[in-house]
């Protein structure tokens, strides 16, 4: 916690009050760089969210790991209990973007973390104030920073994908929560059994 710049009860106001929250340095180097690595190396699935340039990875073991792992952090930044629910991972190339959208029930508290990217290029995620969808925020995520949300009240997206390079690439991961004592805490573990976990790394 001692890498984050916001103190956590400074953080939990912040959040209980906009309904997001940005984090330097969520995920050090130790977790993000073999993750962002290995799945550079695969072929993903295509998703109808963003089918244009982009491979993605739901349930990842690893992923499924880091959604445990975080789980403290997220609960100790959000002042909330939390379940985990799923992990969802896109690998982004130029050409793609995320349209303006709200999540499903399952995404309830949710963090998208930048694992990495190919270059200095900056590929910003947009948010829309949950009270004002006519102010929007323009939020710039290095590699280990995270943005967290409220996935089902805070709208987000991301324009065109426009690297400087036809080969460039940004990795971003997703770790979806509910809250425990909330009303959809029945999507504790997006419907499955249980989640299949695969731990490495080390702080």
């Amino acid at each position: 916690m001692s890498n984050m710049t916001l103190r956590n009860e400074a953080a939990v106001f912040y959040f209980q009050q906009k309904k997001y929250l940005v984090v330097d340095n969520l995920l050090c180097d130790n977790y993000r760089k073999p993750v962002c690595d290995e799945y550079l190396q695969k072929s993903g699935e295509k998703d109808a969210q963003c089918p244009v340039n982009s491979d993605a990875y739901y349930g990842e073991p690893k992923c499924e790991y880091l959604l445990v792992n975080t789980l403290p952090k997220i609960e100790k930044l959000t002042g909330l209990k939390l379940e985990p629910t799923y992990s969802y991972m896109r690998v982004y190339r130029p050409g793609e973007e995320l349209e303006w959208h709200l999540d499903r029930p399952s995404c309830e508290i949710s963090a998208t973390i930048n694992l990495g990217q190919s270059g200095e290029h900056d590929w910003p995620i947009w948010a829309a104030m949950s009270d004002d969808y006519t102010l929007t925020k323009r939020i710039s995520l290095k590699p280990g920073d995270a943005m967290i949300y409220r996935g089902m009240e805070v709208p987000h997206w991301r324009e065109k994908f426009d690297a400087p390079n036809e080969d460039d690439w940004q990795v971003q991961l997703f770790l979806h929560y509910v809250n425990k004592h909330g009303p959809h805490a029945h999507h504790k573990f997006d419907g499955r059994a249980q989640l299949t976990t695969e731990p490495f790394g080390e702080e």
